[in-house]
């Protein structure tokens, strides 16, 4: 049971490539200097996928800018991915058993 639930959550991690994000983040620092942003920093919405912890998130400053590519990918932050994945995937096919059990058990 725990290779078929290590498989799906490895699935699953990759699978969460498909859903995309966006997050606020510095694309550069030559935007005019406010009171509110005293560093002239520019902020850009950039994509990110991945669930329930983004693992390829676009890093201006590496790739270009608004575009995801294999330099954006995070190996930690998949990893953590699968756990999580994992995790989940386990404590709901537990409790699914449990249930099953409990209500197997009434019917006798």
């Amino acid at each position: 049971m725990y290779k078929i639930l290590i498989f799906i959550a490895f699935l699953f991690t990759i699978f969460t490539g498909i859903v995309e994000r966006k997050y606020t983040a510095i694309v550069g620092n030559v935007c005019e200097k406010t009171a509110e942003n005293p560093m002239g920093y520019c902020y850009g919405e950039l994509p990110q996928k991945g669930f329930p912890i983004p693992c390829i998130k676009d890093t201006p400053t590496v790739s270009v800018e608004g575009k995801l590519g294999l330099e954006d990918f995070e190996p930690s932050q998949f990893i953590i991915s699968f756990i999580l994945n994992w995790l989940i995937y386990f404590i709901l096919t537990y409790f699914l058993f449990l249930f099953l059990k409990k209500s197997k058990k009434r019917r006798k």
